[in-house]
């Protein structure tokens, strides 16, 4: 099983945000600053959302399998998955989706909601399969 990480920026940044908005609670209750109770009130409910959207995140996947792919993206309620067979050609992707062609079959991944990067990582992975689960 291999589980490409396509938010890792998006958690780091969210991540980095949380820790200084914490830091800066902390030194202001540090300091005895209780005039900043506004700021401190800002940066602690910021901090709470940053730390939310860093375990949603963690929530979207997309996984290699031996034989199937499973995938959970921002607007999906439940995770959807390929049973494969063989090799995956005709590996292809647009502004929609990843589109490939695996035991005579077509089949397609719609990619709302990620980035050109994101796609270009899914497809650099469809077309290392089998050497990813070795």
């Amino acid at each position: 099983m291999k589980k490409l990480d396509l938010f890792k920026a998006k958690k780091i940044l969210s991540s980095v945000i949380a820790l200084l908005c914490f830091l800066i609670v902390i030194s202001a209750f540090y300091f005895d600053s209780i005039s900043d109770i506004q700021i401190t009130s800002v940066m602690g409910l910021s901090s709470s959302i940053l730390i939310f959207h860093f375990y949603q995140f963690n929530q979207y996947f997309f996984i290699f399998e031996k034989d199937a792919i499973r995938w959970k993206w921002l607007y999906m309620k439940r995770e959807s998955k390929i049973e494969l067979m063989g090799d995956i050609t005709n590996i292809s992707k647009d502004w929609k989706g990843i589109y490939f062609t695996n035991n005579s079959q077509h089949y397609s991944i719609m990619t709302d909601g990620l980035t050109s990067s994101q796609k270009q990582m899914i497809v650099d992975s469809l077309k290392q399969y089998h050497s990813l689960l070795s």
